[in-house]
């Protein structure tokens, strides 16, 4: 046994150092037209992204009737206009489905989230009917995240981690996390050297995973915890208002519909530049609705055998919770894969760069030269700048949404 425990640990050890093997933003395997009209979706911070959201709202409200739209003042410390802004066209002539097109839970995510959005809105919209299918556009759920390109609200929460009326009652979920939150949250400025190197991040990566095995450690790492409020993967004491602000807005929209189809966007877990579809636990006959509505593509369940690990707290979970007992929800979540982080060295490297931001948001940076490296590369993680990565995800967003709308209205009209 000691002989068998020495060869695993040999062939971790082999993993974690051969991190830098291949290129993870390299775009070879992508070969989607690169089209300026397309590019032109993309937008490089909050105010622009906005403005553009608004102005295409405006453009819509010409072309369909009853289209509403909102902008909802989220508070915050600097006083900042962030809002959450909404675009809602309403089924034409009978309610049957709504569809709910959702990104910025993770601000982050939000500039390659709203820019899918715009797309659909532009383009894909006029090529559906709108008779009996009504559409929510709600651009940035979390807008201090996008202003500031910080994954989580300003008070550190993961809102994904946080929809749930007492967060506090998921602690108890995540034990592991105590155990390696001295590694995941140094409380020291980032450096390139010494401690801070790449060569000791990966040295105690091994440390970490020899005791853990790989599937405890990189689930308790991202699952969600509620115990250290400047740490990654924070889920909060108390519900963020965001979820107050958008449950609301659901609420109110969803009324006289037969059928839900939410969908949140996301960007960074998986094969760089494609789609990828990340749902919840749920029963067979509910994967069977899931998989009819996106035939072409595997979907990932989380806490299902091999497939993706459980969260809690997540949005699409708790809005199907809260209005299943009411009308049908199909829900997911597209993630846009970036560096390959279903690669080792690629879900490792993600993980570096995460703890290196919020490190350095709390003690801040050894150097100016690091501080640009470093912001960069965050951003590449989630917003990656290659025009061939942009063309890319705008192809498969059309090529499964063009699918994946006419067959929830298929399911809607049997309601």
């Amino acid at each position: 046994m000691r002989y068998i425990r020495f060869a695993i640990c040999l062939n971790l050890l082999n993993a974690v150092f051969t991190i830098n093997c291949g290129n993870p933003e390299s775009d070879s395997g992508l070969n989607a037209k690169i089209e300026p009209s397309r590019l032109s979706y993309f937008q490089e911070d909050y105010e622009s992204s906005r403005s553009a959201f608004r102005n295409l709202s405006t453009d819509i409200q010409k072309k369909y009737k009853s289209v509403q739209t909102t902008a909802i003042s989220v508070p915050n410390k600097e006083g900042e206009d962030l809002t959450i802004d909404s675009l809602y066209i309403p089924a034409q002539k009978k309610k049957k489905g709504l569809i709910i097109l959702m990104t910025g839970i993770h601000g982050t995510e939000a500039p390659a989230g709203t820019s899918a959005l715009r797309f659909i809105a532009s383009e894909l919209l006029p090529q559906v009917s709108l008779e009996d299918t009504g559409f929510l556009f709600v651009h940035s759920l979390n807008p201090y995240g996008f202003k500031k390109f910080r994954r989580v609200s300003e008070h550190n929460v993961d809102l994904n981690r946080n929809c749930d009326a007492n967060p506090k009652e998921l602690a108890g979920h995540n034990p592991v996390y105590s155990q390696i939150n001295d590694f995941l949250n140094p409380k020291e400025p980032v450096s390139s050297a010494g401690a801070g190197s790449k060569a000791a991040f990966k040295a105690q990566v091994f440390g970490k995973i020899s005791r853990h095995g790989m599937s405890g450690f990189s689930s308790s790492v991202a699952q969600g915890q509620y115990e250290f409020p400047e740490g990654i993967f924070f889920g909060g004491h108390s519900l963020e208002i965001n979820h107050t602000l958008i449950a609301d807005l659901i609420d109110k929209t969803v009324k006289g519909y037969g059928s839900l189809f939410f969908i949140d966007f996301h960007t960074g877990i998986g094969a760089r530049g494609k789609l990828h579809l990340i749902a919840n636990k749920m029963e067979e006959n509910e994967k069977q609705i899931l998989k009819t509505i996106f035939p072409e593509d595997e979907i990932h369940f989380h806490g299902d055998k091999k497939e993706a690990y459980s969260i809690f707290g997540n949005l699409t979970a708790c809005t199907t919770k809260r209005l299943s007992s009411t009308l049908p929800v199909v829900s997911l979540v597209i993630e846009f894969g970036t560096i390959n982080s279903q690669t080792i060295s690629g879900s490792l490297e993600s993980l570096r760069r995460v703890r290196e931001e919020n490190q350095a948001f709390h003690y801040g940076y050894t150097s100016e030269d690091l501080k640009t490296d470093s912001q960069k590369s965050f951003r590449e993680l989630f917003y990656p700048s290659s025009p061939q990565w942009r063309a890319n995800i705008l192809e498969e967003t059309e090529r499964a949404m063009m699918i994946a709308i006419p067959k929830f209205q298929e399911f809607a009209n049997k309601r």
